[in-house]
């Protein structure tokens, strides 16, 4: 194993000695079982890339080819992607949800069938899931708060542009967000349904934490652009002329984010509203290459199909596996943006 590879297994949450295990645990097996795996993403976003590079790599290594589904949006149902898999005899199913619930039917159906069912990227509460292989959403909003804190320790103005409003992740990475932002002031401002702060202050606290010193954080706004950067774009310079004052900007996604920043650039902002995105498009490195974007949430796309794959085959050959499994998040900024670790997450392709 080369060195670029062993750096890329020490910063995967799940290391690789655990994939040794699986591998040598289905070597064990009196007849090695070929077939199909089938994966169904969100969407055709470039994000996915990653993930199927890590799934076509994991099967070809265990002997397996890849059913890769990917629906034109995330508004397509994923329904009939997983029944269809079903019938046409997959061996194990890996599925990014888009949504919170509506798929339970279509993965009972699987479970009949005796067939594995594991979320990457997203969980999703059912019965009938094995696992799910995701970043952890409250832990990649706290780095995304840490920052932020960095960035106004005084406190002020901030802002939030989600990617969809129903989303799972969105949901999670606004709440896992703001419970690692202390002393935020929404007294001004109606959270949507299905959002909670629970470091909300009420009007008398906010005063009297703002009296003492405190950095109180201002949430002024938060919208959202239906996973589209354009307009991702039009509801930012729409918050900036409404909330001049805002200093921090903070997106749940990649099109959200790239929207953003394409507002940043082109009104000249960079010194004076900083974004912190989520997500790793070649867009986005160039803007934070640029200093548009003060640093981006990059998640492990690459493990979330390499070890989603992985774990698959080990419940394909009746080994019992974790429910979940963590695949790490990593903030990349300018400065750190050349490290060999970092290159490694963004490029995966490349090692």
């Amino acid at each position: 194993m080369n060195r670029n590879k062993r750096i890329f297994d020490r910063a995967a949450v799940c290391a690789m000695a655990f994939s040794l295990v699986f591998a040598s645990g289905c070597g064990a097996q009196k007849e090695e079982s070929h077939g199909k795996i089938t994966v169904i993403v969100k969407s055709q976003d470039p994000y996915w890339d990653s993930v199927k590079k890590g799934a076509d790599e994991a099967a070809d290594e265990l002997g397996y080819s890849i059913d890769w589904q990917a629906p034109a949006n995330e508004d397509v149902p994923q329904n009939s992607f997983v029944e269809k898999a079903v019938h046409d005899g997959t061996k194990a199913i890996l599925v990014a949800p888009s949504v919170a619930e509506g798929l339970e039917d279509s993965f009972k159906m699987a479970s009949d069938s005796e067939i594995p069912v594991l979320a990457i990227d997203t969980d999703i509460d059912s019965e009938f899931k094995e696992s799910c292989l995701a970043t952890n959403q409250d832990a990649a909003g706290g780095i995304a708060a840490r920052q932020t804190i960095q960035l106004l320790p005084d406190g002020g103005e901030i802002a939030v542009m989600g990617h969809m409003q129903d989303s799972p992740t969105a949901i999670g990475r606004f709440e896992g967000f703001f419970v690692n932002l202390p002393h935020t002031n929404t007294t001004n401002f109606s959270l949507p349904s299905g959002y909670n702060d629970t470091n909300v202050l009420d009007s008398e606290t906010a005063a009297a934490v703002s009296g003492s010193g405190t950095p109180v954080f201002d949430l002024v706004d938060i919208r959202f652009c239906d996973n589209n950067a354009d307009l991702a774009a039009e509801g930012t310079k729409e918050m900036l002329k409404e909330h001049p004052d805002i200093r921090v900007i903070y997106c749940t996604n990649q099109t959200s984010t790239v929207g953003v920043g394409r507002a940043i650039d082109e009104l000249g902002y960079k010194d004076r509203v900083q974004v912190v995105g989520f997500d790793s498009s070649d867009e986005e490195i160039g803007f934070v290459q640029a200093g548009v974007l003060d640093g981006i949430v990059v998640q492990n796309p690459y493990n979330m199909g390499y070890l989603g794959v992985r774990y698959a085959v080990k419940s394909i050959n009746g080994y019992s596996i974790p429910s979940g499994i963590d695949t790490g998040a990593t903030f990349v900024t300018k400065d750190n943006l050349e490290n060999p670790e970092v290159q490694m997450l963004l490029h995966p392709e490349n090692y």
